[in-house]
């Protein structure tokens, strides 16, 4: 549309170009911030794909039917009875916690 303004006139030439020079600069601006989010969704991605991997590798490592006092030990911080006889459980590892 801007081009088609100074094509009729409407718009001189100087005018034209700042424009068109700020719209650029925007576009410029607006193509490095959807790169910089590419970039960050890969890492989350890898993170995830990190994440995944270290539970399934505690899961295969692990029994759970059959849990040792050590493995008890390693994971569990303190377990908290309530007079109504509520349990909760806080790990030692945050990731946990939020299971």
């Amino acid at each position: 549309m801007l081009y088609e303004d100074k094509f009729k006139g409407l718009v001189s030439d100087e005018m034209y170009k700042r424009i068109a020079n700020e719209t650029e600069v925007l576009l410029s601006k607006l193509r490095n911030e959807i790169d910089k989010l590419k970039d960050d969704t890969k890492v989350i991605k890898n993170k995830t794909d990190d994440l995944k991997q270290y539970e399934d590798k505690i899961k295969s490592s692990i029994d759970i039917e059959n849990p040792t006092r050590e493995l008890i030990q390693t994971i569990i911080e303190k377990i908290i009875i309530d007079k109504d006889k509520n349990i909760e459980i806080i790990y030692k590892f945050s990731i946990l916690n939020s299971i």
